[in-house]
């Protein structure tokens, strides 16, 4: 599944602090407990007033990853595909 969510580039660069939206693709299932993950809703934010839309979701098994959470899984999901694709 592809989720949009919040991200900010000091999470790869600890010297710039800006936030931005990213668009991912993630497990459609838990990667805790591989239940199947809620349905996408979206939502508007605003951080430091700049207005965003991002995909929020509340799974039912209530692992609820917050957005480096996210990040994190996205990139390995993405070291995966390339070992296999290879």
């Amino acid at each position: 599944m592809f989720v949009t969510v919040l991200y900010n580039e000091k999470w790869i660069n600890n010297l710039v602090d800006f936030t931005n939206v990213i668009t991912l693709e993630v497990s459609d299932y838990c990667p805790i407990c591989a239940s199947e993950r809620a349905v996408i809703k979206k939502k508007t934010v605003v951080v430091n007033g700049n207005l965003y839309v991002i995909d929020k979701w509340n799974n039912p098994c209530g692992h609820n990853p917050n957005n480096l959470e996210i990040f994190i899984e996205a990139q390995e999901l993405k070291k995966l595909k390339n070992i296999f694709l290879s």
